[in-house]
């Protein structure tokens, strides 16, 4: 299989940074990515199965999240990054308002949902808290990672860059119940396909549950209110 028809196979989600790399194991050598998308090169056979499992359980679950948002009810969805050294923490979801957090490789997962979610008027947001400080919220097309490009959409944001203590209140507490639990620098992970399924999958899957029962809980106390 060629570089080209390989990129072909994942190109919708954007995976052709040089984060999505962290899912391949052995984790290749920094900067060979991209070169092994042009068409001189060769990208060994067994990074292409992993490739390929990878975009099999991208679509998947895809489609299977897809599938819940009408019994979740969402109206916007928040992507919230919290960083400190590129480590990314999770941010439970309310009814109508669901916030993801995710680390890297989950990045392309995320800009897939996107243009599904857009496709049927949903708002799509990123929220940036660095070391909880401050905060950016981009209404975007697209997720990245890419520093230059996201400081090129800031120009254009949805709200200019914002202090932590601007920020609604519900937010602010969350954001600093996670800057005291995570006050020291991140450390660098690694995450091979296994992991994956263990973990990201398994939060998004709890991210719905919990929706659920949080709708479920307000239609039975609302059926209950005299």
């Amino acid at each position: 299989m060629t570089p080209k028809a390989l990129a072909e196979i994942i190109d919708d989600m954007s995976l052709w940074s040089e984060d999505w790399s962290q899912l391949l194991s052995p984790k290749p050598p920094k900067g060979t990515v991209s070169r092994w998308l042009s068409k001189e090169s060769v990208i060994p056979r067994h990074y292409i199965k992993q490739i390929i499992k990878l975009n099999t359980l991208f679509q998947k679950e895809l489609q299977k999240f897809l599938a819940e948002i009408p019994l979740i009810g969402i109206e916007k969805l928040y992507y919230v990054r919290y960083y400190d050294n590129q480590e990314f923490w999770e941010f439970s979801p309310s009814l109508h308002n669901c916030f993801l957090g995710c680390a890297d490789f989950y990045n392309g997962f995320l800009n897939a949902i996107t243009k599904k979610l857009q496709q049927q008027n949903i708002s799509v947001f990123t929220v940036d808290f660095k070391r909880g400080k401050y905060v950016s919220w981009l209404k975007s097309n697209k997720f990245t990672h890419n520093q230059a490009r996201l400081n090129e959409w800031a120009k254009f944001s949805y709200q200019p860059p914002m202090r932590l203590d601007k920020l609604p209140e519900d937010m602010r507490a969350r954001a600093e119940e996670i800057t005291a639990q995570h006050s020291t620098s991140a450390t660098d992970h690694h995450f091979d396909i296994e992991d994956m399924e263990e973990t990201v999958l398994e939060r998004l899957k709890a991210i719905i549950l919990r929706a659920k029962l949080k709708h479920l809980a307000e239609k039975r106390e609302l059926a209950e209110t005299p």
